[in-house]
């Protein structure tokens, strides 16, 4: 039912890690800073809610939106930061494969 939403999702990020300058996230090194009002905290934090938003736009409404965009959000992330590091893992088609199950399971 939702494979469209999975698969939009994990082509744009799958093109992203795919290209030569990518490092991974920005923002995960926000997570260093003590001070979480510092300016790298507060971009960080709009950041990623601004992904769970998307995806709770994207959802419609179906069953927990909320929950379910918190773990596409976790796929999301972990697989960008999988992929920087280890980017043999093909950690993107795992999260994909995740993400549909997921979008299964809230039918």
């Amino acid at each position: 039912m939702f494979d469209y939403l999975a698969d939009a999702v994990f082509d744009y990020l799958a093109e992203q890690v795919g290209d030569e300058a990518f490092r991974g996230c920005a923002f995960v090194i926000a997570a260093e800073v003590p001070d979480p009002d510092r300016p790298p905290m507060r971009w960080a934090r709009t950041n990623k809610r601004g992904l769970h938003d998307a995806f709770v736009r994207m959802l419609g409404g179906i069953g927990d939106s909320e929950a379910i965009a918190d773990q596409l959000c976790i796929l999301y992330d972990g697989a960008l930061a999988t992929s920087a590091i280890r980017p043999q893992a093909g950690a993107v088609e795992l999260a994909r494969r995740m993400a549909r199950s997921i979008l299964d399971a809230s039918k």
